[in-house]
């Protein structure tokens, strides 16, 4: 860390995310690798056992294909939490200024994959169903409204109707969104005070509070960049596909030149809300907590105050 930590304002919390990765890339390609290729190597078993399958091969190699799902999915969900929970610790590393390698990265959580998956798993779960339930009542909402419109006053009131209906969908929309940012730093808490699933959940839905604007902006940031990056790395594809092949790939190249595409984009992309949403984390520890101060007087009083976790996350 070359900086001393402070409150920092949103474009500065991009900007620092940016810096970080730009200055350590290598380490941060290195820690979030896992997660792609696992996924990659879950799509390569999925298409293996049912290319070129006719629909009786299929019903004949049902029990192979649904053993080489699961094996696949608990395989890509294990690469994708060890991958997460070590950028979370090359994060906090680096950013409270301790040299770190990407194997250390690694060896540091150890033994916190099944709460880390877990994590993931109850936070994807809470947020995607109470954000279903949200945008479901907004469109119950514009549905009872357009039929109460028109009902009421024929189709001028159906208009009516379905303009408070929109608004009704919109605002359920941005309401399902602030629900689920309330578990956005989740996996910290998880990873850097070693928490319980349960404890995560509830120190995030705390650090989160009264910060959602900061922490949807920077997500959504994050998530465009990493848009731009999938779109300009699967038109690379294409354009490299059309000059070696230009009377047409077939579709196995196709599929190939895909796949390495996702992947390419995936290995530079998924550090990047990792690492926002880790420095916003600290950023929020240091707003409601002090963090600084604690940071600080550990520093003072001779203790290793790159260990975040030997900081008390509250004051008290």
């Amino acid at each position: 860390m070359t900086e001393p930590l402070r409150p920092l304002s949103i474009g500065e919390l991009l900007d620092r995310t940016f810096s970080l990765y730009r200055q350590n890339f290598k380490l941060f390609v290195g820690v979030s690798i896992l997660g792609p290729v696992a996924m990659l190597s879950y799509q390569m078993a999925a298409a293996a056992v049912g290319v070129g399958s006719t629909h009786s091969g299929v019903i004949q190699n049902r029990g192979s294909i649904i053993v080489t799902v699961i094996a696949g999915v608990i395989f890509y969900m294990a690469g994708y939490s060890i991958s997460l929970a070590a950028t979370v610790r090359a994060v906090a590393a680096v950013y409270l200024g301790k040299a770190i390698h990407i194997g250390e990265a690694y060896a540091s959580v150890k033994g916190r994959v099944l709460r880390v998956f877990g994590v993931l798993f109850a936070a994807g779960a809470i947020a995607g169903t109470g954000g279903a339930l949200i945008f479901g009542l907004g469109i119950a909402v514009m549905t009872g409204a357009v039929a109460g419109g028109k009902a009421a006053a024929g189709p001028t009131g159906a208009i009516v109707g379905a303009i408070v209906g929109t608004v009704a969908v919109i605002a359920s929309i941005l309401m399902a969104i602030r629900f689920a940012m309330r578990y956005a730093l989740s996996l910290q808490a998880c990873v850097v005070e070693d928490l319980t699933v349960g404890a995560s959940l509830s120190r995030s839905k705390a650090l989160t509070k009264g910060a959602y604007k900061r922490v949807v902006t920077v997500m959504a940031v994050c998530s465009v960049v990493v848009m731009v990056l999938a779109f300009l790395f699967a038109a690379l594809a294409q354009v490299a596909l059309y000059l070696l092949a230009p009377r047409g790939a077939g579709i196995f190249a196709n599929q190939v030149a895909m796949e390495i595409a996702h992947l390419v984009s995936g290995v530079l992309g998924a550090p990047l809300a990792t690492i926002a949403m880790s420095l916003v984390y600290y950023d929020e520890r240091v707003r409601k907590e002090a963090f600084d101060l604690q940071f600080l007087m550990e520093s003072l009083d001779g203790a290793n105050p790159a260990d975040a976790s030997s900081v008390s996350p509250s004051m008290g």
